[in-house]
């Protein structure tokens, strides 16, 4: 039960430092009101690594077209480094019209 505390919370962290702290890399990549809502955080034990599963979603989906996936991927991964994490981490994106 302690273990799903701590991703439930790293996964509300995640959401908030993606979608406020880095708003301005958001617009300028995706295009205006677009947000990343994070789906899971999972750590696989084989691998030694962290999932990320994120959504970025849009309005302009001709904005993305040469930023997404590395632009969210990027996003995620200077994140991970801000909340202090060492862990290699996997990002699995998707992304969907507003």
């Amino acid at each position: 039960m302690e273990v799903l505390f701590i991703f439930i919370n790293m996964k509300r962290a995640f959401d908030i430092l993606i979608n406020k702290t880095h708003k301005k890399e958001l617009v300028i990549l995706f295009g205006e009101g677009s947000y990343v809502k994070i789906n899971d955080v999972k750590y696989i034990t084989n691998n030694k690594t962290f999932i990320l599963d994120c959504k970025l979603y849009t309005n302009d989906p001709e904005t993305c077209v040469d930023t997404y996936p590395s632009g969210l991927n990027f996003i995620a991964r200077e994140c991970w480094k801000y909340m202090g994490f060492t862990h290699n981490i996997s990002v699995l994106t998707s992304i969907d019209v507003i």
